[in-house]
């Protein structure tokens, strides 16, 4: 598993629009990843530029905010802190961010 502190925006960006499977329980999700962006924050780290990646969920099973474990074929197993944002516009799917600074 490789240290979130060593994740970048691009290796998100090789990912978008896969599935990622998230570990809930006894339960696993699959989430798609639809979108990495950068975020502006009042310290900056000289190795990255600050970003969020967000996922959407289905709609019917939300999660709650914590830390997952997150599976993708090409990243392979990540644990990340994720934030419930609230169903996406047209109201099909649940959305979840997670914040790198």
């Amino acid at each position: 598993m490789k240290p979130l502190d060593a994740l970048s925006a691009d290796e998100f960006n090789d990912c978008l629009h896969q599935s990622f499977r998230i570990r809930a329980g006894d339960e696993t999700i699959a989430a798609e990843l639809v979108e990495v962006r950068g975020v502006k924050s009042h310290t900056r780290r000289q190795d990255r530029n600050p970003f969020s990646i967000l996922f959407q969920g289905p709609i019917d099973k939300p999660l709650e905010q914590r830390i997952y474990r997150l599976t993708n074929d090409t990243m392979g197993e990540i644990d990340l802190f994720l934030v419930t944002l609230g169903p996406d516009a047209d109201g099909n799917g649940m959305i979840y961010e997670a914040v790198f600074t």
